[in-house]
């Protein structure tokens, strides 16, 4: 039964139900909101790095291009790209991007509708935004069509995949056809400038080809190469060769003709020039300046070229070699598996892990987690999407919960954690907005 006190408290709300309805200070900040959250990918160009949030936004941090003439170093916080036309400070924000791709001085954004826009340095010192002129472009800019000249009246569409070089751009059409703009090793036959973009011709084409490259179904860049892989699981690549690169067999020398003009097929695992059987079975490539590294449907990874392979030795190795597993020695007895993405130096694995494809003993390594030091006793885990900088020694990795783990080279700040101090295991990049340093981790 209710006392004269205790009804009077109900009928009142009490002293706890008055305090309920009484204004609440804010909660305080979460620990997480000190760093960049909601990123599906990342991409590292030479100076700079770019990040995907999930609400089709993108960020970018680094050296980065703030007007029409010149780049800004050291800009090691993340910010927002504006949308077409617009320059800092904007009042509209490039959205709807499904993919992004971060070159030495220029980048490319997908977006929904299948169309694609470029920023940043225009030919000959950068590869150009596509738009037809050879300017420089500090704002997005969208990419003409095949065929184009400027000012364009028709606009590349149908894109499902981009990828950029130091040089040139390079998107996958919905048809599986593969188009490049920008300047070197382009793939229709010359090494001339293209400042709107032109088909890639097919395997055994030379110029003025008649056949194009088509049944692509995943690109990329690797410095001065492009690499294509087909429908069949086959690889394709073209470009410089003098660090036996292209993975065909030979590796060239200065004016011998072995680079490639147009695409050659990657020999496969155990032949030499000229090869009679061909890598097959691959699901993804990557590769930097000296190296090619591609993953196979079965979970396994392969590399060539003349730089560190994974297989134990510095050996140049012009045709695919296996990459050794963790902890192997060579000869190695285990190789790699499980793996479901590569990004040059970096391989991704099912259960989340990173391993770097060259360790001490120049075979993969773990990646260490976020705050270790050497020697590490954890390592990093739920990942999702990897990256590293073919031309700037930066690595990120993008993790399950959206946040972002950098390291390796940051003078120009592109590891986005609020300093230009290298790295040599992981922070986390800092969220958008912060004008301090964040912390390192949790």
């Amino acid at each position: 039964m209710l006392t004269g006190l205790a009804l009077l408290l109900v009928a009142t709300g009490g002293p706890a139900a008055r305090a309920a309805n009484q204004p609440q200070p804010p909660p305080p900040p979460s620990p997480a909101s000190a760093w960049l959250d909601d990123v599906v990918s990342v991409s590292v160009g030479g100076g700079y790095s770019g990040a995907l949030r999930s609400d089709g936004t993108v960020l970018i941090w680094g050296e980065i291009i703030d007007d029409e003439i010149e780049f800004r170093a050291g800009q090691p916080f993340p910010r927002q790209v504006c949308d077409v036309g617009q320059l800092p400070p904007c009042t509209r924000f490039l959205d709807r991007v499904t993919a992004i791709a971060v070159g030495n001085d220029h980048a490319l954004a997908l977006r929904s509708d299948g169309t694609v826009v470029g920023w940043g340095l225009g030919v000959p010192y950068g590869a150009g935004v596509g738009d037809g002129t050879n300017r420089n472009s500090g704002r997005p800019t969208q990419v003409c069509d095949v065929g184009q000249v400027a000012p364009c009246t028709r606009f590349l569409d149908r894109v499902t995949a981009i990828s950029v070089s130091h040089g040139y751009s390079m998107a996958l059409r919905s048809d599986g056809t593969v188009v490049t703009w920008g300047t070197g090793y382009v793939g229709d036959g010359t090494t001339g400038t293209r400042l709107t973009p032109l088909q890639v011709c097919d395997v055994g084409q030379t110029a003025p080809c008649i056949r194009f490259l088509d049944r692509v179904t995943a690109i990329s860049t690797s410095g001065e190469q492009g690499m294509a892989v087909r429908a069949d699981g086959t690889v394709v690549t073209w470009g410089t060769n003098l660090d036996g690169v292209l993975g065909n067999g030979l590796q060239g020398t200065p004016g011998d003709g072995d680079d490639r003009l147009t695409p050659v097929r990657v020999c496969d695992v155990g032949q030499s020039a000229p090869c009679t059987t061909f890598l097959d079975r691959v699901v993804a490539v990557a590769g930097d300046y000296q190296t090619g590294v591609a993953s196979r449907s079965d979970g396994t990874a392969v590399a060539w070229g003349t730089g560190y392979t994974g297989d134990g030795t510095v050996a140049a190795r012009l045709t695919p070699v296996r990459i050794c597993d963790v902890g192997q020695t060579a000869p190695c007895t285990r190789f790699l598996d499980q793996v479901t993405d590569v990004s040059s130096e970096l391989l991704l694995r099912a259960d989340g892990t990173v391993v770097g494809r060259v360790g001490r003993t120049r075979t993969p390594e773990p990646v260490c987690d976020v705050g270790q030091t050497e020697p590490c006793t954890r390592f990093l885990d739920r990942v999702t999407a990897i990256a590293r900088g073919f031309d700037s020694g930066a690595h990120l990795a993008v993790r399950s919960d959206g946040t972002v783990a950098a390291w390796g080279w940051n003078r120009l700040g592109q590891l986005g954690d609020g300093t230009t101090i290298s790295r040599p295991t992981p922070v986390l990049v800092c969220n958008a907005g912060r004008t301090t340093p964040c912390p390192i981790g949790p």
